[in-house]
């Protein structure tokens, strides 16, 4: 009966010293990669830092959005006098205002009635037609806006002048493109709106044309 009862209290001893190993070393088992990931591995990750993600979420803030008229737009004037082919020549000066104003997500970029400049690029009278035609090539240069004059670059426009009889007996004098004569241009260069970019701009121009 002893010796049973020795075997039995050793058996005890044994099982009641087990958990305490198992539990020394189940925290290294349970965190295999915690040496690596250290004190910050619970931390939050966000994909971007804060002030990222509230600038990418404005892309277009309304304080710093700039105003463009970019290539391509369709600028729309009226003549201001008319254009005779009989005398207009290659390098004069026209004038005419805006005839459709400009908008852009509800921002009026262009008034009605802004005061705008041209050039003829060349001109040509048939007066062996019947009734004599003419033929103008015109381009925009310019366009006031709040005081300032604005450089444009435009596509040439044929305007087609005619007289006003539209008879064989019309004299060179009147083949004209008349007053108030609606012309439609194309943009074939951005224009900024804002003072510092289109300070700039022009100053960009300026030196191309020199």
């Amino acid at each position: 009966m002893c010796g049973v009862a020795i075997v039995i209290l050793s058996f005890g001893l044994g099982c009641g010293r087990q958990p305490a190993n198992s539990s020394a070393t189940t925290p290294q088992q349970a965190l295999p990669f915690h040496s690596a990931g250290g004190a910050d591995a619970d931390a939050p990750r966000p994909a971007l830092p804060e002030d990222v993600k509230s600038t990418a979420a404005v892309p277009f803030q309304s304080g710093s959005r700039s105003r463009i008229l970019p290539t391509g737009t369709l600028l729309t004037v009226r003549l201001h006098g008319s254009l005779f082919a009989a005398e207009a020549h290659a390098g004069d000066s026209f004038t005419a205002v805006v005839a459709d104003p400009l908008t852009a997500d509800g921002d009026l970029l262009v008034q009605r009635g802004a005061f705008v400049t041209g050039r003829v690029e060349s001109a040509r009278l048939e007066m062996n037609r019947n009734p004599p035609l003419g033929y103008l090539q015109l381009t925009l240069d310019g366009i006031n806006l709040r005081g300032r004059t604005l450089i444009l670059r435009t596509s040439s426009l044929f305007a087609r002048a005619t007289a006003r009889a539209l008879t064989a007996s019309a004299k060179p004098g009147s083949v004209q493109v008349p007053d108030g004569r609606r012309l439609t241009f194309r943009l074939i260069a951005p224009v900024a709106l804002d003072d510092q970019p289109q300070t700039a701009y022009l100053q960009n121009l300026s030196s191309v044309s020199r």
